[in-house]
């Protein structure tokens, strides 16, 4: 029987702050280039910006006397990028889909022109990240919304990526308060336990395992990086694994999600069948033997602007998401155990010599010397031990132990039938607040409380 609480507070000012971004993994991407005329001639002094397009925050840049230019720190999500310069008509490019951790080089053309023109260029086909030479596999919000996720934990996904194997049996499950199952991988070979797991670019850790797993449903996409080259991640070995969270946006948005796997869905163990149809089966002894089973698993989020009518319109530039995620699981074990009968508690074992002289109880107060190096005891009368000698701390403790419920075997084995208690039950709740000071200064705060409650163990129902 145990339960825990985890609250953790982070607040990130990336701009004023550049340490701590070199101290971690960087979740944000950025775009990067050059802007050419139409003769591949460099483009000094032109203006870019890039405006997200669920929220509508703006970041720009200026490309330098070489033509070049780098527009930092872009939350993940879809972009519009334009592009303006004197002579030149004004340059609009999009949809670009900036994911985790990316680095994209993106190369402006420019036509010479009146910048009142203008030039939309719409481009299906993903950019490609060709100034890292990481391998990393992204999940992206797509998958995390489609696919199966094994009892609700978005790590279960991680598995995705090639390389990563996990060292859980099949059958186990995956929950987001198993922090432990989801430390279990092992990549390309190394040994578990040398991954590196981090939020919004956080460190996301408690030693060598990962402290939790977010709401599915709050998490915008990951990436798993399994040979990286970057020295801010050389403190592990194996994989690093990195989530971006949901910003918020200027619609207001949320999922909500409820899954119940009923005990008739639940299939019994080949042990419990055993038992149970040995003997004509009723009712009263699918209730001896059959435990209880049920899962409930729940999730949902919300998110948008924060907007006080008459007080404060923060779209474009406040936002909020909550999500929250939780689950109750009752999974009972049927078990059989041994305990001491009535007569066995007041020291009489005669029963057992009706079974097989083997049983028979030696006074350990009457051991003697023998022939050939050897002892020798003699046997208590009637496998009886006398009521004085007893101990009585021994006498104390056989209260806590119940007695026989069942016929057991010949030798009293497996006399007693339980169906013990094994509940779960988890809470989980995350809140973000992201803020635009201007298109150079940002700030995000993020809370995350986790409470879990994990009951088993009382075989006996003799805890006090």
């Amino acid at each position: 029987m145990s339960s825990w609480r985890l609250l953790v507070i982070r607040v990130a000012l990336p701009a004023l702050f550049l340490t701590s971004v070199l101290a971690a993994q960087e979740s944000r991407g950025k775009i990067l280039g050059r802007v050419l005329d139409a003769t591949g001639g460099l483009i000094p002094g032109a203006s870019l910006t890039a405006i997200h397009t669920d929220m509508g925050t703006r970041t720009t840049a200026v490309s330098n006397a070489a033509g070049n230019f780098e527009l930092n720190y872009l939350l993940p999500g879809t972009y519009r990028i334009e592009v303006k310069a004197t002579g030149f008509k004004q340059y609009t490019r999009h949809p670009i889909e900036v994911r985790v951790g990316d680095a994209i080089t993106l190369d402006i053309n420019m036509i010479v022109g009146e910048v009142t023109e203008k030039i939309d260029v719409v481009a299906e086909a993903p950019l490609l990240e060709s100034s890292s030479a990481t391998v990393s596999s992204t999940i992206d919000h797509r998958q995390l919304a489609d696919l199966p996720m094994g009892g609700g934990d978005v790590m279960f996904l991680t598995q995705l990526a090639p390389g990563i194997t996990t060292g859980q049996a099949p059958g186990h499950n995956w929950l987001p308060s198993a922090t432990d199952v989801m430390s279990n991988v092992t990549v390309a070979g190394t040994h578990n336990g040398n991954s590196d797991f981090a939020l919004d670019g956080i460190a996301n850790m408690t030693g060598s395992s990962v402290s939790f797993a977010p709401p599915g449903d709050m998490v915008q996409e990951f990436r798993v990086q399994t040979v990286s080259y970057d020295a801010s991640l050389g403190h592990a070995s194996g994989a690093s694994v990195n989530m971006s969270m949901k910003a918020g946006g200027n619609a207001l948005h949320g999922t909500a999600e409820w899954m119940n796997a009923p005990n008739p869905w639940q299939a019994n163990d080949f042990f419990t069948n055993k038992q149970l149809y040995s003997a004509p089966v009723t009712p009263e002894r699918i209730a001896q033997l059959v435990a209880p089973r049920k899962v409930n698993r729940y999730s949902a989020t919300i998110g948008g602007p924060i907007y006080l009518p008459k007080l404060y319109d923060g779209r474009n530039r406040t936002f909020w998401t909550y999500a929250f995620q939780g689950f109750n699981r009752k999974n009972p074990n049927t078990a059989y155990y041994m305990v001491p009968t009535a007569a066995e508690r007041q020291g009489d074992f005669s029963a057992l010599l009706k079974v097989s002289p083997q049983y028979q109880i030696y006074d350990p107060n009457t051991i003697a010397l023998a022939s050939g190096g050897r002892t020798s005891r003699q046997v208590l009368a009637g496998n009886i031990i006398p009521t004085a000698r007893l101990d009585p701390i021994a006498q104390i403790y056989m209260k806590f132990y119940p007695l026989p419920n069942a016929l057991g075997t010949v030798d009293g084995q497996q006399n007693f039938n339980e169906i013990s208690a094994n509940s779960n039950d988890f809470i989980q709740n995350m809140v973000r607040v992201d803020h635009n000071f201007s298109e150079k200064h940002r700030l995000f705060g993020r809370v995350t409380h986790s409470w879990l409650h994990f009951y088993r163990g009382d075989f006996f129902g003799n805890q006090i």
